[in-house]
């Protein structure tokens, strides 16, 4: 019965993390979405939306 739980437990976990990569997976791929057809159209936002739609720019390493 103990061991039952645990295991439940243990799945309630796992399932909640899977859920949670699966949406980081969705916006990331959203956020691509977006900017491929913002390019497509020409479109330049300024930088601070830029930056509220898509995070801090990740800098270049060489």
């Amino acid at each position: 019965m103990i061991s039952e739980r645990y295991k439940r437990m243990r799945f309630e976990a796992g399932r909640e993390v899977g859920r949670e990569e699966g949406r980081e997976a969705g916006r990331k791929a959203e956020r691509k979405r977006i900017k491929e057809i913002l390019e497509q159209d020409g479109v330049e936002l300024p930088p601070d939306l830029k930056e509220l739609l898509f995070g801090k720019p990740e800098e270049k390493r060489s």
